[in-house]
C-alpha cells in the first residue's frame, strides 16, 4: 500500500513491548489472585483496571500499527493471546489445579491430624485456617468481610446445605474427593 513503510518505528515497538510487558505483568497477578496467594479482591480490581488501561492502549497502538505498518501482525498479537490464554486458565481454574495437585500429598498427610491452625502454607496452598468440620477438615484458603472459602476432602459426598452456628456451608466437587466450599453468613 502506498504510504506504509515495511518495518514499525522505534517508538511503535517500544509502546507495543510497555504493553506486552505491563499485559504478562497484570495477567500474572490475576492468576495468583485466582490462586488464593492474594485473596484480597481490591488487589485484583486494581490489576484489572491497569489490564483494562493496557487493553486501550493495545487496541489503540494496533490500530495505528496497521494503518502505517507492514509487518506488525506477530507483535499485534502477542498481549490478546496472553489475554485469552489467562482468561482461559482462571475459566477453567486451572492455576488452582495445579497448586492443590502439587499440594494433594501435604495436605492430605496434614488432613490426618487437622490440627487447628491459622496463615501457613501447605505446598502451594497457603491456608488462613484448618480445622475439623462436618465429618472433614477443612484448608480455609480466603476469608472476605461476610464469606470464606477453600478446600475440604471428603471420603462420602459432603452435607448438604444447611445453617448451622457456623454459617451455611456450600461444597461443589472439585477434583476426585476434594470439595471447594464457600461458608456464606
Amino acid at each position: 500500500m502506498p504510504g506504509m513503510k515495511p518495518t514499525a518505528s522505534v517508538t511503535w515497538r517500544i509502546a507495543m513491548s510497555v504493553v506486552i510487558a505491563v499485559s504478562i505483568v497484570a495477567c500474572a497477578a490475576l492468576v495468583v489472585h485466582n490462586i488464593g496467594w492474594i485473596p484480597n479482591d481490591f488487589w485484583a480490581l486494581g490489576w484489572l483496571t491497569v489490564l483494562m488501561a493496557a487493553g486501550g492502549t493495545w487496541l489503540a497502538t494496533t490500530i495505528v500499527g496497521f494503518s502505517r505498518y507492514r509487518r506488525i501482525a506477530g507483535w499485534a498479537l502477542i498481549p490478546a493471546v496472553i489475554i485469552v490464554a489467562t482468561g482461559l486458565f482462571t475459566v477453567f481454574d486451572t492455576p488452582l489445579r495445579v497448586a492443590l495437585a502439587a499440594s494433594d500429598d501435604k495436605l492430605r498427610s496434614y488432613e490426618t491430624s487437622c490440627a487447628p491452625t491459622t496463615g501457613r502454607w501447605i505446598g502451594a496452598i497457603h491456608v488462613v485456617e484448618a480445622n475439623q468440620f462436618n465429618g472433614a477438615c477443612h484448608f480455609y484458603t480466603s476469608a472476605d468481610f461476610l464469606d470464606t472459602s477453600g478446600f475440604a476432602k471428603f471420603s462420602t459426598p459432603p452435607p448438604a446445605p444447611g445453617a448451622s452456628d457456623s454459617g451455611v456451608y456450600i461444597y461443589t466437587q472439585f477434583s476426585g474427593d476434594w470439595y471447594t466450599f464457600i461458608q456464606e453468613w
